[in-house]
């Protein structure tokens, strides 16, 4: 499986995941989470982690070559 492809795969649950911490994080705001609110909002922010991880290994060529570029020598 190609790079493109394993993307194509991992994004859409990267985005549903940061999605499901916000709308748990709101009902943590509004005093309305239950025991399960609480547990979906912890373990969701596990798997935030290592999603975004994996998905920074995938785009780490991207990364250096944009950040970490060499700056001309100095006249």
């Amino acid at each position: 499986m190609t790079k493109a492809n394993w993307l194509k795969v991992l994004n859409p649950f990267l985005f549903a995941s940061v999605l499901i911490q916000a709308v748990t994080i709101s009902f943590m705001i509004l005093e309305q989470g239950n025991n399960l609110i609480y547990k979906t909002h912890k373990y969701n922010g596990i798997s935030i982690v290592l999603l975004a991880a994996i998905h920074l290994m995938l785009n780490w060529n991207w990364v250096k070559a944009t950040f970490f570029k060499s700056q001309p020598a100095a006249k």
